[in-house]
């Protein structure tokens, strides 16, 4: 999952603001792939700001994500914070807070 935010941060610049168990899979050889990039941003595109939304999964969201709109800032980090969370889900079965 590392790989594939790396990949979405700095190669196609771009967040996936719903990092989620459900939107983790595993595919053919046993890799784990992420998907639904249905509410995801590009992080150079101004008209699709994603600092100014609140999209995503509450239990996933990072503490900046419950600033006002203007104060929000985001970026990579959200998308870090959420897989943090999902590991954590994932090994305990239960959401840190």
């Amino acid at each position: 999952m590392l790989q594939a935010l790396y990949y979405c941060h700095n190669i196609v610049k771009i967040i996936h603001p719903d990092i989620k168990p459900d939107n983790i899979m595993v595919n053919h050889n046993n890799e784990a792939v992420l998907i639904d990039f249905g509410v995801s941003a590009l992080l150079e595109d101004k008209k699709q700001d994603p600092s100014k939304q609140t999209v995503g999964t509450f239990q996933y969201f990072a503490p900046e994500m419950f600033k006002k709109k203007e104060e929000k800032k985001l970026g990579a980090a959200v998308d870090i914070w959420a897989l943090g969370v999902t590991m954590y889900y994932m090994l305990t079965g239960q959401h840190p807070h």
